[in-house]
């Protein structure tokens, strides 16, 4: 299971992962949707009531710029 849940990590194909594993495509979807399930209860059961006094808008500026500089061209 390790080498499936690495290998769809470094953003393999479920059916390249599955030649590769000799696993059948429907075993190694099943173990990466139960990763995937198992990360997300471990996700919400830590990551409760957090409180955020500063926020870093970086990317959300740089997406305003770019859609403006496109918008410019455009017109």
């Amino acid at each position: 299971m390790p080498m499936v849940l690495e290998a769809h990590f470094e953003g393999s194909s479920l059916r390249g992962i599955s030649r590769t594993v000799n696993l059948a495509d429907n075993t190694v979807v099943s173990l990466v949707r139960a990763a995937s399930e198992k990360g997300q209860m471990i996700h919400n059961a830590h990551l409760q009531n957090i409180n955020t006094s500063q926020m870093s808008s970086d990317q959300f500026w740089s997406l305003i710029q770019k859609n403006k500089n496109s918008a410019s061209i455009r017109n």
